[in-house]
């Protein structure tokens, strides 16, 4: 008798984004081409990426930051095949070890399954100390679900296998462990790794602008410990400030050597609210 497969279900679809498949896809097309996307839809390049490459992307709703997400995909897509995908984003609910990994055998969007990379997986929790194994820290979690849909639209059927991590500990000494722990179990494939994050909360769009300013210049040092000494040496409501900080100790680990930053964006350029803006980014490290 086969055993029956473990697939994490979709939590915030047609909430943060489209719930039907038709819908969806036409959301994610005006995600690349309405206002503030990158201009086009692009073609996943075929073969091979030749290189592991690191993203810092959004996870708001798709109406007000998707358009942010895709030019981090779009820059992605023109790399080729990526070998897995490993996605860290914060654990929202609080609930949940320091790190809880997905132990499962795939994610569900309204566009089919992304299969798990469970060997990568295991491996990551096995070398990150304050890593688990734990179903339960995803099972609400919409900082890495938001994520999939993009991977499934460009790559289509050959989108890679994933692996997830969610962090409630968003520490240096935590991030810097994962980060290390991720570029062991990724070892010789050729990966893309995401950092779901957004950035301030809920401040006036001027002051959301310099905060966010603020931030963004460690990431594009490359520089994670100086992102957690500043956040919270600052109290800055970046939200994903850990899983950035391991991303980028990760892709340090991995030779990656320069950032880049796509697109910045705030929710007042969706709602015309500029009194109680959250901030957006797209960075991506090469």
């Amino acid at each position: 008798m086969a055993q029956e497969r473990w697939v994490r279900r979709p939590v915030v679809a047609g909430s943060f984004y489209e719930g039907e498949p038709k819908a969806l896809r036409r959301q994610l097309e005006q995600c690349f081409v309405g206002p503030g996307g990158p201009g086009q839809i692009p073609q996943a390049a075929t073969g091979r990426a030749e290189k592991t490459v690191a993203l810092v992307s959004p996870h708001a709703g798709y109406v007000y930051s998707g358009a942010c997400a895709a030019h981090g995909y779009a820059a992605a897509a023109k790399l080729g095949s990526f070998e897995c995908v490993v996605v860290v984003g914060p654990n929202h609910s609080g609930v949940g070890p320091a790190v809880g990994v997905y132990p499962g055998d795939g994610f569900a969007t309204p566009l089919g399954v992304v299969e798990a990379a469970k060997e990568v997986g295991r491996v990551l929790a096995a070398a990150c100390s304050e890593a688990e194994l734990d179903e339960w820290t995803h099972s609400r979690e919409h900082s890495l679900e938001v994520q999939l849909p993009f991977l499934q639209f460009l790559w289509g059927e050959q989108v890679p296998p994933l692996a997830a991590a969610a962090m409630t500990d968003q520490s240096i000494a935590t991030a810097t462990s994962l980060g290390n722990a991720i570029a062991e179990a990724i070892g010789e494939r050729k990966a893309l790794l995401i950092a779901s994050t957004d950035l301030s909360h809920f401040h006036r769009q001027e002051q959301a602008e310099r905060l966010d300013k603020s931030c963004l210049q460690p990431v594009l040092r490359m520089d994670p410990g100086g992102l957690v000494r500043l956040v919270e040496g600052r109290g800055i409501s970046m939200c994903g400030y850990g899983p950035v900080a391991a991303v980028l100790t990760a892709a340090k680990a991995l030779g990656l050597q320069q950032a880049e930053l796509l697109q910045y964006t705030n929710s007042g350029e969706v709602t015309g609210d500029r009194y109680r803006v959250v901030g957006y980014a797209s960075v991506i490290v090469r």
